[in-house]
């Protein structure tokens, strides 16, 4: 744990040196640093950290004596077999498919974080805390799905649809799952207004109750969700997916009502992104909120929660008095520590992060 704990301080040090959300110079400067203090950390992790970092070692080996027709062998998506195949042909040193993922999901997060935060160290911290970067180090193929899905985003933003497409049938070869990012697109184009909050707490409350026959509903579209029917994903979390799903929506309703004493107009304005984030962080709290009766939910959840590390930081820095904004913030980030620190400390198994161990390059 102390690995993560040095990352934290080095990056708030960091943060408060360059203070990153005065220009466009110092941001750059400050996510480059970050960069490569979270991708080194995780590119030279060993196989034993990140719940699920062991089976795509495996996998790693496994592709090596495939043939492109025979892809179909191995039970992932093309294109994540392809990226083990072709990594491969480099070396055999399942190192390397640690460094590339890793590289790959950071930069494109940090990216995401460059071109939408108003206040990047929030954002990175917000990374950190909410334990995106766990999940993602540990969740492979679906954070190089998310990870290519922020980098279509900014093709969303300026309503460049059939890019934005693109970018998530790209996504879909990684975990298919990512067809889920077509939901963003209807987001676009939603109007909201005064009572919004109010009708989202009844879907909530609907999909709570409903949510085992949704889970039902949607398997009979779907093969994979089906055999999760009957697996440890189809079982109810009172405890991880309560307080995650609490935490979220804490942070998104600190935003909501930011912005509703703020800028009460962008409620009615559909081109204004903050009407897209609104929409997004939605859908993302509403899966969250399922998993709670079902695990699986968990992984639907991703596409649109990642989105709420812009959210808080854009909304914080809409309020003008300066003492104000350092309280909100300094009151967010103490409950997000806090949060990390437990889940850290006493549920370190969900992430498999904790202990941490570096790998001797692709030793056993």
């Amino acid at each position: 744990m102390l690995i993560y704990v040095i990352q934290i301080l080095l990056i708030i040090a960091i943060g408060l040196f360059l203070k990153p959300a005065k220009s466009e110079k110092r941001k750059k400067i400050f996510l480059r640093l970050t960069f490569v203090i979270l991708a080194f950390v995780a590119c030279f992790r060993n196989y034993t950290v990140g719940y699920d970092t062991k089976q795509y070692v495996i996998a790693f080996g496994k592709a090596a004596e495939l043939s492109i027709n025979t892809f179909s062998n191995l039970r992932y998506e093309y294109g994540f077999t392809f990226l083990c195949w072709i990594l491969n042909k480099i070396t055999s040193n399942w190192q390397i498919l640690l460094i590339v993922s890793s590289l790959f999901i950071n930069y494109s997060v940090l990216k995401f974080i460059k071109n939408n935060s108003s206040n990047p160290l929030l954002s990175v911290l917000m990374y950190i805390l909410m334990n995106f970067y766990f999940f993602y180090t540990s969740a492979m193929r679906q954070a190089i799905a998310i990870g290519i899905m922020l980098l279509g985003y900014e093709k969303l933003k300026k309503n460049e649809i059939w890019k934005f497409l693109i970018f998530v049938l790209i996504a879909t070869l990684f975990h298919e799952s990512a067809f889920l990012a077509l939901l963003l697109i209807p987001m676009r184009k939603m109007k909201y207004n005064r009572y919004f909050i109010f009708s989202i707490i009844g879907v909530y409350i609907i999909g709570f109750i409903l949510g085992k026959d949704l889970f039902l509903f949607l398997s009979r579209f779907s093969n994979r969700l089906l055999d999760y029917s009957d697996s440890k994903f189809f079982v109810e979390n009172y405890f991880g997916a309560l307080l995650q799903f609490l935490l979220n929506f804490f942070v998104f309703i600190t935003g909501y009502i930011i912005m509703l004493k703020k800028e009460r107009k962008i409620l009615y304005d559909k081109t204004d992104v903050n009407n897209l984030l609104i929409g997004i962080l939605a859908i993302g709290n509403l899966f969250l909120l399922l998993t709670v009766k079902v695990g699986i939910f968990n992984r639907f959840s991703p596409y649109f929660s990642i989105f709420i590390i812009i959210w808080l930081p854009n909304m914080i820095a809409k309020i003008r008095n300066a003492k104000n904004r350092m309280l909100i913030c300094t009151l967010c980030l103490s409950i997000l520590v806090a949060y990390w620190g437990i889940i850290s400390i006493y549920r370190p198994e969900w992430y498999g992060m904790i202990p941490y161990q570096f790998s001797w390059i692709g030793g056993y």
